[in-house]
């Protein structure tokens, strides 16, 4: 009598398969190999590109239902898969990802320095977001770049003068996280995560959009809303370009209005990028310094409040 064994189309064996992917995808560290391996994992042929689609959005915890096209729910899987390396890196504590550090790239591990800055950069699709993560990190101008996926993430090591209360300048080596967030609306949704411990935000604006750069209240309420405390910077993108319409003293008056840093920025040209970077990752710094400064005056208060109460219970006796 022949034994009837599973079909390899079941469900059974498209969640096994769809597990043993996930395990592979978290051995990557490029979000774009991340991409690639996700969709090579995706059958062609239906009823399985369906059922693994679905699997692996019940895995990952995504909603389907609100994504039309299977383009949107593929990248939704690919943002979400993404995120799990992500986190799984913060945890472990590997955190790398493509970096450069001089003229040279290199592979660089949160510790090489002591202090790590994670900015995030957030704003309408479009503005150029990615590609001023590019010039910072790799000091190139993409002509064309396609729509992030959920997010990207690169970094950095960064030199920045730190002022002290004698006034002395220091120079300081950070490693600087730049997480490149989708500005599409299907993705808002999962930015609210890439916001968790972030020191600064670079809400950017197209200076040649006035759409984007009236959608800047908007944007500002999404940090508000995610990442207490955090120093804010209002980037205006795309200055070298034709057809302003949005003029500069316009955009540093909205970002002293609202109680944000500015500035001014050419990814093409590069003009103003780096300036950007390290003035928002030095003041990121000051405040993280600050910080630990009120705690550390709260300990000692708390201290000597402890040690005069046991005196004053000592002398009783």
């Amino acid at each position: 009598m022949s034994v009837m064994r599973p079909s390899l189309t079941g469900k059974n064996s498209i969640s096994m398969k769809c597990a043993a992917a996930l395990s592979q995808f978290e051995d990557l560290e490029e979000p774009a190999d991340i991409e690639e391996a996700v969709i090579k994992a995706i059958p062609k042929d239906q009823p399985q590109r369906d059922e693994t689609i679905e699997t692996f959005a019940k895995m990952m915890k995504v909603e389907l239902s609100s994504f039309h096209e299977e383009d949107e729910m593929i990248n939704a899987i690919v943002s979400a898969a993404t995120l799990r390396v992500v986190q799984k890196d913060a945890a472990s504590g590997r955190g790398s990802r493509s970096s450069m550090s001089g003229g040279g790239n290199r592979r660089m591990s949160a510790d090489d320095t002591l202090d790590i800055v994670k900015i995030v950069v957030v704003g309408d699709s479009g503005t150029g977001k990615t590609c001023l993560m590019l010039r910072f990190t790799k000091d190139e101008f993409v002509t064309s770049t396609r729509a992030t996926i959920g997010m990207d993430f690169c970094t950095r090591q960064l030199a920045v003068d730190v002022m002290h209360s004698e006034a002395s300048s220091t120079v300081q080596r950070l490693t600087v996280q730049v997480w490149d967030t989708a500005g599409q609306e299907q993705f808002h949704s999962l930015t609210a995560t890439y916001y968790r411990k972030a020191g600064g935000v670079m809400i950017v604006y197209d200076s040649t959009s006035r759409a984007s750069f009236e959608s800047l209240p908007k944007w500002l309420q999404q940090v508000d809303e995610n990442a207490e405390g955090v120093v804010k910077m209002i980037v205006a993108s795309k200055v070298e370009g034709t057809g302003q319409q949005v003029d500069e003293a316009e955009g540093r008056e909205f970002a002293v209005h609202h109680g944000c840093m500015f500035a001014s920025t050419s990814s093409k040209s590069g003009s103003g990028v780096m300036r950007a970077f390290q003035e928002l990752s030095s003041q990121v710094l000051a405040n993280q310094e600050n910080k630990d400064e009120e705690r550390q005056t709260l300990w000692l208060a708390a201290g000597k409040a402890g040690a005069k109460g046991g005196a004053k219970k000592g002398g009783c006796c």
